[in-house]
């Protein structure tokens, strides 16, 4: 990949006057691709040889000490990067000068700083964090707005702000920046649309954008539209983000296809959720051995966050492929001893350990191969479970909306609809499943796309009335925001 930033072109007659302190020469240029390969080794070296009074040097170094962070998860790590980024900082605060370099690399800096933070639940410092990159970013945007590669931080901040989950809207207030998913999207298409302006980070704009239209929008087109434009050789963060769309858009057998074919040796700094991704990948097409990819990542990974989500997963294999229900049981026993509860999908993991019944298999089955986008297989297994053979009401609930959302997923939207609207009514507005809210917002989807908007209306506006502390609130709860702004 080229840089974050080219002193060439359209801008470096413009600046050339601070080259001596943000000089992005072929050297740098080289360490940026190997950083984002993550052979942060060899970008090291070459970022040593470099003059020190470069500062863009030590901004990709920035880099480094933050994907550690996102990779491993230790506190240790994190420290350390804090305390570099205070050393990046001041150092470019001191640089001579007003040019968009400066603003930008103290901004992201500040970017990626809240987002480490977030990573371990520090919201205060992170908070602020993103105050100090929003006003870089917004002065930077007023100053040089041809500048356009700043429109990529700028527009990820504003649609933070538009879909930021209620609980953390104090965050908000003390950040004291507003805007909307909508503006932010604008910005970022901005960037990337703009043909004459080449520069290394459309790509990572673009995989914003993808996300955006997958996510918010529901434009699974245009989200493929995106994702096919990148080249998942070019860095591994394009590999994880493309595989990763991939699977979310139904596309199982792709994503399975990119992380076992990710470049491997001595030479990458390893990362273990490739293992747990590829192992649940497998598992959502039954596949035999999905089972050595998830032991392999726990016996890699360094965080404690995701511990629990294997282990389920390996309770599941035991289920439904072993047909072990000794050994379901043996692996959710081990799930209430080991990792954390930071993330929603260990959290869901523990619910079922603690609940302390197995599955129906035919059930789960339908689960994990509508996750992978098998919908014909989805119905053959769903059409196994024999009538009244399941008493439990949060599988009698989920077994309606599976069909409704496979259904939905094979475009016979009177077929889906009708099987989700039995989850709705069949779900009181007490109880903590997630299927009645989420049944209302892929309701309303159907509607939207018939163009009846009254009643897509009618049933975001349903999802937001259910007030209890279920699975996956926040995301649900705006997905129907979103879908109202759409409509109105």
């Amino acid at each position: 990949m080229k840089a974050l930033f080219i002193l060439a072109a359209l801008l470096i007659g413009q600046y050339n006057l601070f080259a001596h302190q943000f000089d992005w020469n072929e050297a740098c240029d080289d360490a940026y691709q190997k950083i984002f390969q993550f052979r942060f080794n060899e970008a090291q070296q070459i970022l040593n040889a470099e003059d020190e009074e470069n500062l863009i040097a030590d901004f990709l170094e920035n880099y480094i000490y933050f994907f550690k962070v996102l990779v491993d998860e230790q506190k240790g790590d994190l420290n350390k990067y804090l305390d570099f980024k205070d050393g990046l900082i001041a150092k470019l605060n001191k640089a001579d000068g007003d040019n968009p370099y400066k603003r930008y690399c103290i901004a992201e800096t500040q970017m990626y700083s809240a987002i480490a933070r977030f990573t371990f639940d520090e919201y205060w410092g992170g908070f602020w964090d993103l105050k100090k990159a929003f006003k870089q970013f917004e002065e930077n945007d007023r100053k040089f707005p041809e500048f356009l590669v700043n429109k990529k931080g700028l527009g990820l901040l504003h649609m933070m702000v538009g879909t930021i989950p209620d609980k953390y809207k104090w965050g908000a207030k003390i950040v004291g920046f507003n805007g909307t998913v909508e503006q932010g999207a604008a910005e970022i298409f901005e960037f990337v649309d703009a043909a004459h302006y080449e520069h290394i980070t459309k790509d990572e704009a673009k995989l914003l954008y993808a996300a955006y239209q997958l996510f918010i929008s529901q434009d699974e087109a245009v989200a493929q539209e995106m994702v096919d434009e990148l080249d998942p050789n070019k860095s591994v963060i394009n590999r994880f983000i493309v595989a990763n769309l991939s699977y979310r858009m139904g596309y199982n057998e792709k994503a399975i296809q990119l992380l076992e074919n990710r470049p491997t040796g001595s030479e990458y700094y390893p990362i273990a959720a490739f293992d747990l991704l590829v192992g649940t990948y497998k598992l959502t097409r039954l596949d035999t051995d999905s089972d050595k990819y998830i032991k392999r990542f726990l016996r890699d990974t360094k965080s404690k966050n995701y511990k629990k989500e294997a282990y389920q997963k390996l309770a599941w294999h035991e289920l439904i492929i072993n047909d072990n229900e000794l050994g379901y049981f043996n692996y959710m026993e081990k799930i209430k001893a080991v990792g954390s509860l930071s993330e929603e999908e260990d959290k869901i993991a523990l619910l079922e350990a603690e609940k302390g019944i197995a599955p129906n298999k035919y059930l789960l089955r339908a689960k994990l191969l509508y996750n992978g986008g098998y919908y014909e297989r989805t119905l053959e297994e769903l059409s196994n479970i024999e009538d009244g053979s399941l008493t439990d009401k949060e599988e009698i609930l989920e077994m309606d909306y599976r069909y409704g959302r496979t259904f939905q997923q094979l475009n016979d939207f009177e077929s889906g609809i009708a099987y989700l609207n039995q989850v709705v009514d069949n779900q009181t507005s007490s109880e903590i499943y997630y299927f009645a809210p989420k049944a209302c917002i892929e309701i309303a989807e159907m509607y939207a796309e018939k163009d009846n908007n009254t009643s897509a209306m009618s049933y975001y506006n349903k999802a937001l009335a259910y007030s209890s502390d279920y699975l996956y609130k926040d995301a649900i709860r705006n997905q129907a925001k979103q879908g109202l702004k759409r409509l109105k």
